[in-house]
């Protein structure tokens, strides 16, 4: 080897160990560093992953319930394949309760719609006719009802020991997604 070799040998070594000092060390020691906090992240993980195993029983119950109140609330719907079929069916219950409770439903109008997504709400108004003792049963009966029906306002007056009056009702149904 020549002496020029040998200075090139030197020079490439040195800047070498220049490289490894400033750039290879504090990379090892980032990756270190690194690999320290993964080391941390994985116990904390871990840590979560058993109390979460620990509460198993508790999540099942929780969704038991959540299973529960879904068929609960499935039960207060109008189910039915079309917007119209929804409206007759919430038409035949109020008037079923009407009779029951000794009202006289003299008309119903006709059905407004409103529908959000799955969601579809309708809205029926009847004009009733009955002592206030009838009309108070009624609307028991509508508050006691296996399917919800709310009502949304009313106008009633009083004429002669008989309370006549409009009054519009409100029942609630999930549309089935189209396929």
């Amino acid at each position: 080897m020549t002496a020029k070799e040998k200075k090139l040998i030197i020079i490439f070594t040195a800047i070498a160990l220049l490289g490894i000092l400033f750039k290879g060390i504090p990379f090892a020691y980032q990756q270190y560093q690194q690999g320290k906090l993964d080391i941390l992240d994985l116990k904390d993980k871990k840590y979560k992953v058993n109390r979460l195993i620990g509460r198993k029983i508790f999540w099942k119950q929780e969704y038991d319930k959540s299973i529960q109140q879904q068929n609960s609330l499935k039960q207060k719907l109008f189910i039915a394949k079309s917007n119209e079929l929804v409206a007759a069916k919430v038409q035949l219950v109020i008037k079923r309760l009407a009779k029951q409770s000794g009202v006289n439903i003299e008309s119903i109008g006709l059905a407004e719609f409103k529908q959000s997504n799955t969601w579809l709400l309708v809205s029926l108004t009847i004009n009733v006719r009955a002592n206030a003792n009838n009309v108070i049963v009624f609307f028991n009966k509508l508050k006691i009802n296996k399917q919800k029906i709310l009502i949304e306002k009313m106008s009633i007056y009083s004429n002669r020991n008989t309370l006549n009056g409009s009054i519009t009702i409100i029942g609630f149904s999930k549309l089935k997604a189209p396929l």
